[in-house]
């Protein structure tokens, strides 16, 4: 089941409602490795679309030789606050955040909760 629209997952008391849908077929990324967030992206082939409304829409993606932004980029989910517990927060979240250099990150993650193990994948391109 494919849910969109969902804003609030604590009420469902929302104003604009939210939609199901039935999934045909999910088409794993190839380098997708489940014990990890390695590649943790999914496409889903539902039985019908889903209505195009205020709250549910499409979304562009781009091309391969496009040129971004880095510094004008947003995130949204229900980010976990205790990677120890799987609790999710009850309101979607939207955070602008900028990208950072790999070897940045990857001594940042490693000293907040990923710990000295876990390896930031590197794709050349």
């Amino acid at each position: 089941m494919a849910r969109a629209g969902e804003w609030d997952r604590a009420t469902t008391r929302e104003v604009l409602p939210h939609q199901d849908r039935r999934v045909a077929e999910i088409i794993d990324h190839d380098d997708f490795f489940g014990p990890t967030v390695l590649n943790d992206i999914a496409l889903l082939i539902l039985e019908e679309p889903f209505k195009l409304t205020s709250i549910v829409d499409t979304v562009c993606l781009p091309r391969q030789d496009d040129k971004y932004d880095f510094s004008q980029c947003v995130a949204s989910g229900w980010g976990k606050e205790n990677f120890s517990k799987f609790i999710f927060d009850a309101l979607e979240n939207i955070l602008h955040v900028s990208f950072v250099k790999y070897l940045y990150y990857q001594h940042h993650i490693n000293q907040l909760w990923l710990g000295l193990c876990f390896q930031i994948q590197r794709k050349n391109r």
